[in-house]
């Protein structure tokens, strides 16, 4: 019989390790040809472009996580743009959380 009280709880053992998070402030608009394109707004310098939002996006985070995952595995101090640039007239705003 087990001494549990609580017969939901999950099996004792190692605890997983934790993954870093990180918030990725994307801003979207359209070029004149009617492309997307994806601009981060809290780490300067990164922009990418797409047939679709969601293309431009997935570009975008691809960097965004590479700079970032980088910058963490070395300890280096990541440059975040504190407070994050102002959305352009008719950019759209997302925040896309990223996990190393």
């Amino acid at each position: 019989m087990s001494t549990n009280q609580n017969d939901n709880s999950l099996p004792m053992g190692k605890p997983a390790p934790s993954v870093p998070t990180f918030a990725c402030l994307v801003y979207l608009s359209q070029d004149e040809s009617g492309k997307s394109i994806a601009r981060v707004a809290n780490l300067g310098g990164l922009q990418a472009t797409g047939a679709s939002p969601r293309d431009a996006m997935m570009r975008v985070c691809r960097e965004f996580k590479e700079i970032v995952r980088t910058a963490h595995a070395a300890g280096e101090t990541i440059d975040w743009i504190d407070p994050p640039v102002e959305p352009a007239p008719g950019e759209q705003v997302r925040s896309i959380p990223v996990h190393l």
